[in-house]
């Protein structure tokens, strides 16, 4: 879902029996995955590590205590901007995610 959102990438994703093998832009990446619940911040945290140099995602702060998680994806660039210019409110809005971000 979030390959959707980056216009100029190219994402595919297949399933393997290990896991996630990750497509991004013609290089081929995999995404170890326990097979529990943890596989979905392991996933977003893999995802992220894969476009971090472009694309950063972080998560609404508000969406936190739900059972549906929201995130934003913007530009790495949008980002600094956005914390230079907000750094007290983007931090009230999102999380940045991190090794410890899970569901509660």
């Amino acid at each position: 879902m979030f390959g959707k959102r980056l216009p100029d990438e190219t994402v595919e994703v297949t399933s393997t029996d290990k896991g996630l093998d990750v497509t991004y832009n013609g290089q081929l990446h995999s995404i170890a995955l326990t097979f529990t619940g943890n596989d979905r911040y392991i996933t977003i945290r893999g995802f992220q590590e894969l476009i971090r140099d472009k694309y950063e995602i972080r998560r609404f702060e508000a969406s936190y205590l739900s059972d549906t998680h929201d995130f934003l994806i913007l530009p790495k660039l949008q980002w600094e901007e956005l914390d230079a210019r907000y750094p007290v409110r983007n931090r009230e809005i999102f999380h940045v995610i991190d090794d410890e971000l899970d569901f509660p």
